[in-house]
């Protein structure tokens, strides 16, 4: 009895197939060992082929060409070289114009509150972005706090965060609380809201004289919380709709609120999918593990030295990969 025609077969079926050949030449035991090398043996083939990939694809992203999930793309040809400093278009000059005015309106400084550290990062994949985040004074020495993420990317991402951001503050500004201000939030945005876009949003409220935070998710990424009594990193269970998208009734029904005591030491890490979601040359994702991984080793760290740690980790990931999308992350570490 001899082997069938291999062609077309997946590696699953040629597996099933060879213990059946094997089967009937000789014992069980020889047939688990034959296999087993013959696994080892795929995978080996694949660590091999897959670091010559990556070697290929680095060489032609720092020859200019454009990589987009393990694909080349040729780069679009030069039309002779300009024999001087090219002249921006208007429309170039109104992109940089609308790239000075959105950082602007991203806060320059943190806010110095007593008991914890706070630091930010941004980093947009256009001139100009759908990522936000924000700190809104509130009575009582207590913080709002909002990190946004539109649906999209560029210019039209832009005009609808620049109109969440208006909307946002001035409901923030009467004090509801974060469930009652994304509940109004999300009542103003919808009859404006582009179609087919949404915004995803965490708002929370900061009391460093109580020691608590007080967040209602509206379909953001929850954030991850590094205590030093525990051990690894926790994901803060707070989940509901994203704004934009459902009428006020039934926005309402899916939000809640959840208040966490700050314990000395603890470090919560915000993120939009701009992180999680970073590619490599491959099309391999830095993964809401890689996040996880990069925010536990330097979690004991100021702020600061955490951030940086996280951004080197995904800009390591992503080698010479192109960035698909904005990145945005704010760590509050308590003292």
């Amino acid at each position: 009895m001899a082997p069938k025609a291999t062609a077309g077969f997946s590696f699953e079926e040629l597996e099933r197939e060879m213990r059946r050949y094997l089967g009937s030449v000789t014992d069980a035991r020889s047939v688990t060992r034959a296999v087993k090398e013959v696994q080892a043996a795929q995978a080996r083939v694949e660590k091999v082929t897959k670091s010559i990939t990556r070697a290929s694809l680095v060489r032609a992203a720092k020859a200019g060409y454009e990589i987009y999930d393990g694909i080349v793309h040729e780069p679009e040809p030069a039309e002779g070289k300009p024999t001087k400093e090219p002249l921006i278009s208007s429309a170039e000059d109104s992109i940089h114009k609308a790239r000075s005015v959105q950082t602007k309106l991203l806060p320059s400084t943190v806010p110095k509150l007593p008991g914890l550290d706070i630091a930010t990062f941004n980093r947009f994949c256009e001139q100009v972005g759908g990522d936000y985040y924000d700190f809104i004074s509130l009575p009582r020495e207590r913080i709002g706090f909002v990190i946004a993420d539109v649906s999209g990317k560029g210019v039209p991402a832009a005009m609808v965060m620049v109109m969440f951001r208006s909307i946002l503050r001035m409901v923030a500004a009467h004090d509801h609380g974060p469930v009652e201000t994304m509940i109004y939030t999300n009542r103003l945005l919808v009859p404006d809201m582009l179609r087919g876009m949404f915004v995803t949003a965490l708002y929370a409220v900061i009391d460093p004289n109580a020691r608590e935070i007080t967040l209602a998710n509206a379909g953001h990424y929850p954030p991850l919380l590094w205590r030093p009594r525990l051990t690894g990193t926790r994901v803060i269970n707070i989940r509901g709709p994203a704004l934009g998208l459902l009428d006020a009734k039934r926005f309402a029904e899916g939000l809640s609120a959840k208040t966490l005591a700050l314990e000395s030491g603890d470090c919560l890490c915000f993120f939009t999918d701009g992180v999680p979601d970073a590619k490599n040359l491959l099309g391999e994702e830095f993964g809401e593990k890689g996040l996880a991984r990069a925010f536990r080793d330097q979690a004991g760290q100021p702020s600061r030295k955490i951030i940086e740690a996280i951004v080197q980790a995904v800009d390591a990931h992503s080698e010479e990969a192109p960035q698909h999308d904005d990145i945005t992350l704010v760590v509050l570490r308590a003292l």
